[in-house]
């Protein structure tokens, strides 16, 4: 692929050089720029039969010097997971500058990234260079150099937001520098109580952290509460609101840098609750961060006369459902319809089986309006809380594919993104969750290409990298 790649970029770099000391000779269009471009549906230039001219003297004058076809690439994308790999499902990061330096700090040039997060510096001279990324407000970078295939890392450094002096031969093409971003926002939940016994209170405790050095406005935290927590029956910190019915909310004007935010729940479980499964998830958002959180589920005992703690059935089993989402947008303006996707599946072949009892919770934000009539079938949605249900088994080796649509609200402008969470549980009360994220759109301008040579030494490496994914 590289000897490939290199020879075509040899070629296409001599049709820039020959577009811009000829450009009448050589007319090149661009087409648009999809996910599996290929170059020759990039590129099309029809060179048409050449006279040459008389010249008035022997001596040939210099025109040009050779572009160089050294290239540092990459993609910037959103690591919704926090484990610095690029997943099948995480979406591209559009927009952001990328500033390319001198090893002595001087700024040679700069870009921004791609729909899909590519960015890319062609044409560069040998010599060595760094790479500054322009981290938006309300994210942090994910870490480094995790797993095997440096294909799939991200390579800057988590505190700089830089790849630092890479040295870089004539001819040679560097496509993989990718950095992966994340939410600035981290949270946890906990029941200090330990096990819940029917009957009896107990309390959730939600931290929120801001590891970022700035500043982050409007900070939101929920909790969803399951249907076995009797709503006459909860309470929560100062400062916060319960709606009567499933969700309790605090609202901070800001949370600053590097701030701990702690709150409370309180509540005890109703009615047919015993034996049953409690899942609750916590959410924190910032108008400059990424939706997070966490999940938290718990197995309701029977009420016992002493506090005396009794096995969880779930043990040291562990579930083999696996659980996808999928989004069908990775940008989007307000008030655009996005279709959502839910696989999961049943791995387990042998063994205990997790698919007999199988069930799901998928809360809806308040920046999504669901789309009436675009339930699968037996998907409910609950309207008083907002969220999606199902519950069903998976036979060994099956899966079952759920699917609704929903509006991005008006209320998603003020944000930078937009994530729907979907927790599932199993027989043994092992819980998997699975995230689908858009980027909210402002109508800001997007650069394209004009079909001068500078331009094609911006994109070509971008059509490289999309032909390689």
């Amino acid at each position: 692929m590289r000897r490939r790649s290199q020879r075509l970029a040899l070629a296409l770099c001599a049709l820039a050089l020959l577009a811009t000391v000829q450009p009448s000779a050589f007319p090149v269009t661009h087409a648009a720029l999809p996910g599996d471009a290929t170059f020759a549906a990039a590129f099309v230039a029809m060179p048409p039969t050449l006279t040459p001219a008389p010249s008035p003297t022997a001596t040939p004058t210099p025109t040009s010097t050779a572009i160089p076809l050294a290239t540092l690439a990459g993609r910037v994308w959103f690591d919704a997971n926090k484990d610095g790999l690029q997943d099948h499902n995480e979406t591209g990061f559009s927009g952001l500058m990328v500033r390319l330096y001198t090893c002595a700090g001087q700024e040679e040039t700069h870009t921004t990234t791609s729909p899909d997060g590519l960015y890319a510096f062609a044409c560069l001279e040998a010599g060595s260079y760094s790479l500054r990324f322009m981290v938006p407000a309300g994210h942090v970078v994910t870490q480094a150099d995790q797993g095997e295939d440096d294909s799939l890392d991200s390579d800057a450094n988590a505190e700089t937001a830089r790849i630092d002096c890479l040295p870089v031969q004539a001819g040679e093409q560097q496509l993989d520098w990718d950095v992966g971003l994340c939410s600035a926002l981290s949270i946890t939940k906990s029941r200090p109580d330990g096990d819940v016994y029917d009957g009896r209170a107990f309390t959730y405790d939600i931290q929120v952290t801001n590891n970022s050095d700035l500043l982050l406005p409007q900070l939101t935290i929920k909790d969803m509460l399951p249907g076995g927590i009797a709503a006459s029956s909860v309470e929560v910190s100062p400062g916060g609101h319960f709606d009567g019915r499933h969700e309790a909310t605090w609202t901070l004007p800001a949370l600053g840098p590097r701030e701990v935010v702690s709150v409370w729940l309180r509540c005890a479980t109703g009615e047919s609750a015993v034996s049953t499964y409690l899942h609750n998830v916590a959410m924190a958002r910032s108008a400059e961060a990424p939706d997070i959180s966490a999940i938290d589920v718990a197995f309701v005992h029977p009420a016992r006369a002493t506090a005396t703690p009794v096995a969880t059935p779930t043990g040291s089993i562990t579930s083999s459902l696996i659980v996808a989402k999928l989004v069908d947008k990775a940008e989007a303006e307000v008030g655009t319809t996005l279709q959502y996707t839910i696989v999961v599946m049943n791995d387990m072949l042998g063994g205990r089986d997790p698919g007999t009892v199988v069930r799901l919770l998928d809360p809806l934000p308040t920046e999504l309006e669901i789309l009436p009539g675009s339930v699968s079938a037996g998907l409910q949605y609950e309207a008083a809380g907002r969220t999606l249900h199902w519950e069903g088994s998976i036979a060994r080796g099956g899966s079952v594919q759920l699917q609704f649509a929903a509006v991005l609200a008006p209320s998603a402008a003020q944000y930078r993104s937009v994530s729907n969470n979907v927790s599932v549980s199993d027989a043994f009360g092992q819980v998997t969750w699975a995230s689908a994220h858009t980027q909210v759109l402002h109508l800001e301008a997007t650069p394209t290409p004009t079909g001068r040579a500078a331009d094609l030494c911006i994109w070509l490496p971008m059509l490289f990298r999309a032909a390689q994914r």
